[in-house]
């Protein structure tokens, strides 16, 4: 798997504390990823449903996301769910079903990353 984690800026959040303080972080940071990939995954459905989509709640989630995904560094899924919450602001369905499946996507391999570096913890 690529990396998608920025090396500097989780080595300033691996150093913010002791050791038990930092541990805590990455466990809820890992809930937080886990989260916002299974609420993706149940919003992203509604966006082949006409009628049900709620692109709000779409656009509230990619931000969320956003904001975890400039903490650690993942750049490349900061710009994704930037671009996400854009589309779903604009209410555009096609671009956005891509987009939210590479967002997601990419919420399930940071994930993953954190849950590495929090075993060298």
């Amino acid at each position: 798997m690529t990396t998608i984690l920025d090396s500097d800026s989780l080595a300033a959040l691996l150093g913010c504390g002791d050791s038990t303080v930092v541990a805590a972080l990455l466990e809820q940071m890992m809930s937080d990823f886990a989260r916002l990939h299974d609420q993706g995954v149940v919003l992203m459905a509604s966006l082949g449903a006409q009628a049900d989509t709620d692109f709000s709640a779409l656009r509230r989630l990619a931000h969320e996301a956003k904001g975890l995904a400039l903490t650690i560094g993942a750049h490349k899924l900061t710009q994704i769910c930037a671009e996400a919450e854009v589309l779903a602001q604009k209410g555009d369905r096609d671009a956005l079903s891509q987009c939210w499946a590479d967002m997601i996507g990419l919420c399930s391999d940071a994930r993953v990353e954190l849950a590495q570096n929090r075993m060298r913890v």
